[in-house]
């Protein structure tokens, strides 16, 4: 009888302390501290974002989250809970870099607590209709918190087209998302309506764009109307008319775009493109993207063909980075992330000059395309850096080569064609021979002359030597005459060369020698 109570009290103690061992977790449960976001979008694209901090357990705790770095436009709201300290550092992302817009903020309190923090952000989603984008600010916070983040879209939203991170609940407009730290959430949606655009013009362009984002263009406005006249001279070609527009990218895979300039014909480029995300940047960035896109207009203007693309591209970066170091620190972060990619192909650069706007390795990203240019044309130029360079390291001798190529109206549509003009402007110096072996790219004029490498009898080799000393030297006489004319010599010589099986000997002979005398007495004249 003993023995069957003592089972009895043991079974009863037992339910007893699961009891108390479910309510201890359950009340651990409700005295989780939560983090909500709340971004409410409006249609002109404002967003009003506020976070609510909620911990229902008493007792002295502490957290951290990241706030918007000046504390002059941010509601804050002490509801229920005691502060005993506050304290604002700079914030760090999970790699270590500082954040650019936001900082630390660290609470100790007496719980339970309910703050609210809450801000406005002018250019928190992005339209150009009917493409919209939400990009959240940085989401950030202590392992103590649980967080919810809740995204109303505008009441002219048609549709959404793809979100990061998944939703966990969506309701009409509002998203429910549960981020983890160090987050952000993204959404690419569609609006209705059309754009109330307007045109803002002076000089050479006319920017056509919504009527939200005037401000926005009468700073790049006056950025292009400040920097073209150096570029005239640089280029050696006055702009007519450009048109730029602002876009929102479709999808979020295209943020990374920061412009573009559709190539409509073999003769015209089209509007210079450009991807209003980037406002939300720091001061200098969307400035070096703007110029980036009108560096290739004038390359084009000046005839630069898009088939020598790592030219194209290295140029546009290298002087669209170095016009808008002037005007903040974006610029300086274009050009780390470009150097920080360059520096991880080790010197291997030599894959670039294949590049075309058909063309990429499949093992190449498209950024280290971008990378591998951008230090080619920077350390060429650097190498013929002059006192009399005032915009750029390399400018004197950039105009030196674009006075060269628009003297001549050719279209430089090779690495050949470009090679030999840059060669001219730098003066026929072994310094650009040297630097481009050094990238394990081989650049001697005398290969377009090779005579000797023809399948001929051994006796011919003086004769061949010959030949091609003759022809380096009335190249070079030439092309300070007359660029054109040594282009045209050049070609005439190759189709020569690659012909001369199909000449009788004594023909080939003949003709080679006519047309190199010819040559050379034209470019004696002319240097006389």
């Amino acid at each position: 009888m003993l023995k069957k109570k003592y089972f009895v009290f043991l079974f009863l103690f037992i339910i007893l302390l699961s009891s108390i061992i479910s309510q201890i977790n359950s009340q651990q449960s409700v005295s989780k501290a939560t983090v909500v976001y709340l971004f409410k979008i409006f249609d002109t694209g404002n967003v009003n974002s506020t976070f609510i901090i909620e911990d229902p357990s008493y007792g002295r705790n502490s957290l951290w989250i990241l706030v918007p770095k000046s504390d002059t436009y941010q509601v804050f709201k002490l509801k229920e809970g005691q502060l005993i300290n506050k304290t604002i550092s700079q914030a760090f992302t999970s790699s270590g870099a500082p954040y650019a817009f936001y900082d630390n903020l660290s609470l100790i309190y007496e719980g339970p607590l309910y703050l609210e923090v809450s801000w406005n952000l002018s250019y928190g989603a992005l339209i150009v209709e009917p493409n919209a984008l939400f990009f959240s600010p940085a989401i950030g916070f202590s392992r103590n918190l649980k967080a919810t983040a809740i995204v109303s879209l505008p009441n002219i939203t048609k549709g959404v087209k793809e979100y990061y991170p998944a939703p966990v609940k969506r309701s009409d407009n509002e998203l429910y998302f549960e981020p983890s730290s160090d987050d952000r959430i993204g959404i690419a949606f569609s609006v209705s309506g059309n754009p109330d655009q307007i045109n803002i013009s002076s000089g050479s362009f006319v920017f056509r764009v919504p009527r939200r984002y005037k401000s926005i263009a009468e700073r790049i406005l006056n950025f292009y109307l400040n920097i073209s006249s150096k570029f005239n001279k640089i280029f050696n070609k006055n702009l007519s008319r450009v048109e730029v527009n602002f876009f929102v990218p479709n999808s979020l895979n295209d943020i990374s775009l920061g412009g573009f300039v559709p190539i409509e014909s073999a003769v015209k480029l089209g509007n210079i493109n450009l991807n209003i995300f980037y406002i939300r940047t720091k001061s200098g960035y969307f400035e070096a993207i703007a110029a980036h896109e009108l560096v290739h207009y004038y390359a084009f203007e000046a005839g630069i063909s898009p088939k020598v693309l790592w030219f194209h591209e290295g140029l546009a970066n290298y002087i669209g980075i170095s016009v808008a170091k002037q005007l903040g620190i974006g610029a300086y972060s274009i050009e780390e992330d470009l150097i920080d990619t360059a520096s991880e192909l080790n010197g291997n650069l030599i894959f670039v000059f294949n590049w075309t706007p058909e063309y990429t390795q499949q093992n190449k990203t498209l950024f280290e395309y971008y990378a591998a240019s951008y230090c080619l044309v920077k350390s060429l130029l650097n190498n013929f850096s002059s006192p009399s360079d005032n915009l750029f390291k390399g400018e004197t001798f950039l105009s030196k080569f674009f006075y060269l190529v628009t003297k001549s109206n050719m279209s430089i549509s090779s690495n050949d064609q470009l090679l030999r003009y840059l060669y001219a402007a730098s003066n026929y110096s072994n310094t650009f021979t040297a630097f481009f072996l050094k990238y394990g790219f081989v650049y001697n004029i005398s290969d377009y002359f090779s005579f000797t490498k023809l399948n001929l009898p051994p006796f011919f080799t003086p004769l061949l030597k010959k030949l091609e000393n003759s022809s380096s030297s009335s190249y070079y006489i030439i092309e300070n005459a007359n660029p054109s004319e040594a282009e045209q010599f050049i070609r005439e010589v190759s189709t020569l060369i690659s012909n001369f099986e199909k000449f009788p000997l004594i023909l080939f002979f003949f003709t080679f020698s006519i047309l190199v005398t010819a040559v050379a007495e034209v470019g004696e004249k002319k240097e006389h």
